[in-house]
């Protein structure tokens, strides 16, 4: 399944389309691969059943920062939060909603609604790398939206019909099960420099605290013959700093990215790479995608060359700063093992190159034809924390 992310707001949705939405692929679980320079605390992995790896990342990104902090892991409940998603496309859907979003969209839900365990809102999946309920809700959802259908006219649309439907498609009772549900000001995910836990809300779409996070663009250029221009360059090269800086004091930076699986080399570990979508010859399935790294690796490292094998100490990974980033490793929600996607540990690697080359993207889902193609660099923006 792929979602788009249509720039300045990295939206997840249904599409081949790639302008600034986040595609999503599914599952995950985490084990740690031997390449790393740095390394980033992350709960075990996951795998989406349907387009919403946006809601994902930000599940994983909170998992890590409360994993660091509190030295406790919790597994949060997307399914909730795709409820709430459900209940506020209701408002606008046609024929179906869509499964897309953004980390803000993320943010205002949990502000909004705050957070469960996956326990608590779904026992019955409490363990399960992938949710099946996620899916069999949406086509449920879907159904109801079709002619004949209760939620088929939107003036019938009342709150209360729309939970009663998505009660139903979940399998619960949101009136009680958000009984349960806890602030979000309760989701800790950092300490302030007087060792007090602070909550995500202080965080998440709020510029008035010290511990908000912002979305850094990473420059894309558009067109089928667009040159990376020596502003741009200088522009690209400070972003990734920013980055790695970050990767190595252990933040869980959340990356948007365009995917083509023409581009996936599946060995010796799950790899979008330039070399192998050119060797396919065409265009692939592509979509938006939001994940969170774990990692990169460098070459051109003053005196050393090449790092990226072990979890580097202090001074090497002060030293791979010097260097230039040949790949970014990010915990995806695709799952864990998956041999037809290269998966073996939950993650997946992008090289630079693969990145900053300028690609075309299909404006129709299905459309290989180059001559109706968006073309621009796959990586759009970085979610980056306070400082950096």
């Amino acid at each position: 399944m792929i979602l788009k992310l249509y720039r300045k707001a990295p939206i997840l949705i249904f599409s081949s389309v790639l302008l600034t939405l986040s595609s999503c692929h599914q599952n995950e679980t985490s084990q740690k691969s031997n390449l790393d320079v740095t390394d980033v605390n992350h709960t075990p992995a996951k795998r989406q059943s349907i387009g919403n790896c946006w809601l994902y990342a930000t599940s994983t990104w909170a998992e890590s920062l409360h994993l660091t902090a509190t030295n406790e892991s919790i597994n949060l409940s997307e399914s909730y939060w795709t409820y709430w998603h459900f209940y506020n496309e209701l408002r606008y859907a046609q024929e179906s909603i869509s499964t897309g979003g953004t980390w803000e969209m993320a943010s205002s839900i949990i502000e909004q609604h705050g957070w469960m365990e996956e326990k608590e809102f779904l026992p019955a999946e409490a363990d399960l790398e992938m949710s099946q309920v996620q899916a069999k809700a949406e086509s449920f959802v879907n159904s109801e939206l079709a002619e004949g259908g209760r939620l088929a006219s939107r003036s019938s649309r009342t709150p209360e019909l729309m939970m009663q439907v998505l009660d139903e498609a979940f399998g619960v009772k949101m009136a009680e099960a958000k009984l349960l549900a806890k602030p979000a000001a309760d989701l800790i995910v950092g300490k302030n420099a007087q060792s007090e836990f602070y909550g995500v809300d202080q965080v998440i779409n709020n510029s008035q605290t010290d511990h908000s996070w912002s979305n850094v663009s990473y420059p894309v250029v558009y067109g089928k013959k667009a040159r990376v221009r020596a502003p741009q360059k200088r522009e690209r090269l400070n972003v990734l700093k920013r980055v790695m800086t970050a990767l190595n004091d252990g933040q869980p930076v959340i990356m948007s990215v365009d995917v083509d699986f023409n581009a996936l080399k599946n060995t010796p570990y799950a790899t979008f790479d330039l070399d192998t979508l050119k060797e396919s010859g065409s265009m692939g399935r592509q979509g938006g995608h939001l994940l969170v790294l774990e990692d990169y690796t460098v070459r051109n490292v003053p005196g050393v060359g090449d790092l990226g094998e072990g979890n580097m100490s202090p001074e090497m990974k002060a030293l791979a700063l010097s260097g230039d980033v040949s790949s970014l490793k990010a915990k995806n929600s695709w799952g864990t093992n998956r041999p037809e996607r290269g998966l073996t540990d939950g993650h997946t690697s992008f090289t630079i190159e693969y990145l900053d080359a300028v690609l075309p993207w299909a404006r129709e889902e299905g459309d290989t034809d180059e001559r109706n193609a968006y073309w621009h660099n796959a990586l759009s923006d970085f979610i980056l924390p306070p400082g950096y």
